[in-house]
Formats: C-alpha cells, structure tokens, sequence
C-alpha cells in the first residue's frame, strides 16, 4: 500500500460512489483514471471491479453487482472479505448529488497524490505543493495550498526548475553578443567539414529551400483542407526513416534515422496505411478497397516484413487535444529517453486545452496558434 500521508481517503470514497452511479465518466477523456490512482488495497479492488463492469455495459452499479463480480477472482474476494468491502461499498451509495457536482474537485485532489508519490518516488521535493509532514495544526494550509494549485502548474513548476537548471549551465546566450568578424574563418571551415544541410526532403524544390531537414529548425508547410498535407509529411517521414519498394527493387538508404510522428486528427491506423503505401509503392486506395492482385500482395508482404524490421524508426504518437505544455512534455520525452532527432506535427490548430491554455488572456486564436508555433520552433533550437 502507498504511503498514508500521501493519500486522501475522503475523495477516493467520493469518486468511487460517483463512478458507481454513472461509470460513464470513465470514458470522457477530461478523466484518466487507472488502479494507481487508488493507493489503498480495497479501493484499487473496488475500481478494477468498476472499471471492468463498466467496460461490460453497466451504466450502473450497485454494491451486489461488485460483491457478485469479485466471486470469479478468489483472492481478490477473499481481501475484498476482509476488509469488508460490501459495508464499504454501500457507503459510498451515500455520496449525495453535492458530492457528484464536485466531482472535478475530487478527481483533481485524486490525480495530485497520485502525482505527488511519483515525484517522491523520483527522489522530487515536494514540499513546496504538500508537505505530507506537517503537524496536525498546519494540515489545512497544505491541504489549501495543494488545492489553490492546478495539475498543469504542478508539472510546469517543475518543467521550470529543470528548465532554469539547464538554461543556466548549457545555454551560451548571455555570450553571443560578437563582432561581425569574430571567428569567421573557423566557421567558414566547419562548413567545409559539416556543410550546414540536413537529410533529403521529399521534392527538389523543398530541398533547395530548406537545404533539407536541418536539426535545430522547424520547417511550416501550410496548404487548404484535403491539398494531401498529411500525406505529404508521411512521406517524408518515411522518406527518413524507411526503405521503400521501387520497380519491384528494395531501396534501403544508408543515412535512415528515427521519426516520431505525432497525429492530432488522424488514428495510428491511418498513418500506418500511408506508410504501408509510400513503402510498397502500391496505391492507399487499393490496400483500403481490398483490391490488391497477386503481384501486389507479394509487394505489401515485402513491405510489412521491411517496416517490421525498421519499426522503431517510425514512431506514431496520437493527441488528440494537444496544448503547448504537453506536447513539449512528450516531445521532449521522445528527444532525452529514445533519441528521436527528427519530429513530425501534424497539425498546428485550436484545440479545446489550447483554447483553454489561453483563455484567462484573450488572446486572438491567430495569435494562440502562433505561439503554438513557436513553442515547437522552441523544442527545436532547444534541443537540436
């Protein structure tokens, strides 16, 4: 069991009733709620129960209905037993409709522990939004601090901690104010040895441009609904990261490097029935149609088999409902821990939390999608 002082027992007993009488609210997306989020043994039972239930078809679920559940799983029932876990399932029939009207407020105290014990487990202070040993008579004011907090500014406080940390021992801003002569023969030698150029792009026009993908840039192709933009930057994603099929030869480049797509309208499924296209040279149209010959079908199997032994070099990540923070945190994530070097997006638009990320400012959504933008141009100068 986790720690008691990092724990809330109150809220745990109000979300578990509100999920009994409508356990739809597992499926809204505003709620990601998982068996860690409960830290004491009978309510992580009690959750996988109504969680599972749910996934069954109940839109309801009354305390017989998880007593009668838990019987298929001994030991399970046997702690639920123990505990007795019936008393306590019948309690939280009491959660009134005040309690149901509150439920964001429950969840969020919920979702803040839960944050809270990884960051202790990560060796993270976190004093700073709950101090788990306070004394008795100073409780309320860490109990109302960590409320005051939103989970968004939890991880920001720390994003700028690290943040400040790196800016301070890795970025030379502060040295580059120079003259115009300053080492301009050295850098005129680096190009010599490392022409400024970064891996092909799909297109000779685009190359010629851009001088390819260069690390360190963020690259904007822009056109109207259904111009193929999405397919498009498949391409080239593959273009990077994959060999293809061409005239029934395999074309394996010697310079392929890894690529994190990241979708925010299109499923996985639909990025990979591009990819399996650009590789096998066949049409998307007959892959999705079912209209693939003998001779094409050898094609697709040769395909699979060869995105298959380069998977890891194209990864597919779907958000749905991006905003700046955690786009960055995910990117990043890819960047530090798998070495992903070249980053797709696919697409820069007004989501719901980027709306929401800047409603308190009134910002024109012209101007939100900008900064959208330059929070991307950012995690590229930043990170190469």
């Amino acid at each position: 069991m986790a720690k008691k002082r990092l724990y809330d027992s109150a809220s745990t007993l109000y979300v578990l009733g509100a999920l009994m009488k409508n356990p739809v609210l597992l499926q809204e997306s505003r709620y990601l709620l998982s068996e860690v989020d409960f830290a004491a043994g009978l309510e992580k039972i009690i959750f996988t129960a109504i969680f599972n239930l749910h996934a069954n078809g109940a839109t309801q679920i009354l305390p017989n209905d998880i007593d009668l559940y838990l019987t298929q799983f001994p030991s399970q029932y046997n702690a639920y037993k123990e505990a007795d876990g019936l008393t306590y399932c019948q309690g939280l029939l009491s959660v009134g409709d005040q309690e149901m009207r509150q439920f964001d407020f429950y969840y969020d105290r919920i979702k803040k522990f839960t944050i809270l014990r990884d960051f202790e487990e990560n060796g993270i202070n976190i004093k700073e939004f709950f101090n788990p040993d306070a004394s008795f008579m100073e409780l309320e004011k860490e109990n109302k601090k960590l409320n005051d907090l939103t989970i968004e500014e939890m991880f920001l406080k720390i994003h700028k901690r690290v943040s400040n940390i790196e800016t301070k021992n890795t970025s030379p801003d502060n040295l580059k104010a120079i003259n115009a002569g300053f080492g301009l023969r050295n850098l005129l030698d680096q190009f010599k040895q490392s022409p400024e150029v970064g891996l092909a792009l799909e297109g000779d026009m685009l190359n010629f441009a851009a001088r390819g993908a260069r690390l360190g840039k963020m690259y904007l192709y822009s056109g109207p609904s259904g111009a193929g933009k999405t397919r498009f930057m498949v391409g080239n994603a593959c273009a990077m990261s994959l060999p293809r099929i061409e005239n029934r030869q395999i074309v394996m480049k010697k310079d392929l490097t890894k690529v994190l797509f990241i979708a925010t309208e299109m499923d996985p499924e639909e990025i990979q029935t591009l990819v399996l296209a650009y590789v096998s040279g066949i049409d998307e149209e007959k892959i999705l149609t079912n209209q693939i010959n003998a001779e094409e079908q050898v094609l697709l199997d040769t395909a699979i088999e060869l995105i298959e032994k380069h998977s890891d070099n194209f990864r597919i990540e779907k958000i749905s409902d991006p905003d700046i923070d955690s786009v960055r945190v995910k990117i990043v994530n890819y960047i530090l821990n798998n070495d992903y070097t070249h980053i797709f997006y696919d697409y820069i638009f007004t989501s719901t939390a980027l709306n929401r990320e800047f409603q308190r400012t009134g910002l024109r959504e012209d101007v939100v999608l900008m900064m959208m933008g330059n929070g991307l141009k950012q995690i590229a100068s930043d990170y190469g």
